[in-house]
């Protein structure tokens, strides 16, 4: 595997498909062949920021790569920001 970049959006207060966008990188992760271990520890941080973005964002994006066995995940939402990090 060499490369692989997927962007999936976020629908704000859409709690009927919130848990799509990690299931599809379960998906992906599992059919490139990362392992059980691996795949699990990601759908939920998938899970956990995509739901974060439906409960508490505005519209968002969630971009996953895969490039060389590396795994990185960006979300980005237009939801107001944290006034104190420290406290939240």
């Amino acid at each position: 595997m060499s490369h692989l970049e997927r962007t999936f959006k976020i629908t704000p207060r859409d709690f009927i498909r919130a848990g799509e966008v990690s299931s599809q990188v379960q998906s992906i992760l599992k059919t490139i062949g990362f392992g059980a271990d691996v795949v699990r520890r990601a759908s939920v941080c998938a899970y956990e920021s995509e739901t974060n973005v439906v409960m508490h964002g505005g519209e968002g994006n969630f971009l996953l790569i895969v490039d060389t066995g590396m795994i990185t995940m960006e979300v980005q939402d237009s939801g107001s920001d944290i006034e104190n990090i420290d406290l939240a």
